[in-house]
């Protein structure tokens, strides 16, 4: 029996990323009295969610006895928080001078939660794609993984622009779900949207081709 994905991988560098992270903040917190970015690790707490539970969901599938329900339901709640991982990203938006700070060093503390937000999504995706895979085939886990970043980039564009939140889906899911029905029916009324969700899931295919190249490198060892 093929043993979980997270067993076989060592996390020094999604670890590294977050202890950089966060001795970063702690650095900037200390000389500028500044609290402004004290949302991030709260947001890279939201990006460790679909990390966690896809472990959850890859130890529980190596049972011989499992529920199937289960499995598909705690996948939607991982679908559902997932985009958080790279939601990071758009945290830039708050860059400006701020506290005596330079704008170089907050540039490098907001890059630095954004990387630790999208390895640990990239290793999240990499488990459940490797889940699909073993049941499916390579051809649909591909399919699965590029569907999931699609999603994600529609996910990640309705968080900052719309500003809904994961949670949302559970609160107020008629409304979010407009929205986006709305914005897929009707791309030209929804110009940016589009561009938005396409450059970014450009990019989420390129990163996650590149990590998930490295990962198997790193297990062929």
């Amino acid at each position: 029996m093929a043993r979980p994905f997270f067993i076989h991988h060592s996390f020094l560098p999604f670890v590294w990323s977050i202890v950089v992270s966060m001795v970063l903040l702690g650095v900037r917190f200390l000389f500028s009295s500044d609290d402004f970015y004290l949302f991030l690790p709260y947001n890279l707490f939201l990006a460790i969610i679909p990390f966690i539970l896809s472990w959850l969901i890859s130890v529980y599938a190596q049972k011989k006895t499992k529920s199937w329900l289960l499995l598909v339901s705690a996948g939607l709640v991982w679908l559902i928080f997932f985009p958080n991982a790279p939601y990071i990203m758009t945290d830039f938006i708050h860059l400006k001078g701020r506290s005596g700070i330079s704008i170089w060093f907050d540039g490098v503390l907001i890059l630095s939660f954004a990387c630790a937000g999208l390895l640990s999504g990239y290793y999240s995706l990499y488990a459940m794609q490797k889940l699909v895979m073993r049941q499916w085939g390579k051809l649909t886990g591909w399919i699965f993984t590029a569907s999931i970043l699609a999603l994600t980039s529609f996910g990640v564009y309705l968080g900052r622009f719309l500003r809904w939140n994961s949670w949302d889906l559970f609160l107020d899911p008629i409304r979010i779900t407009h929205d986006f029905i709305a914005r897929i029916f009707s791309p030209s009324l929804h110009i940016r949207f589009w561009m938005v969700s396409g450059l970014l899931l450009g990019f989420l295919i390129v990163s996650y081709a590149t990590v998930f190249s490295f990962i198997q490198q790193e297990r062929r060892k």
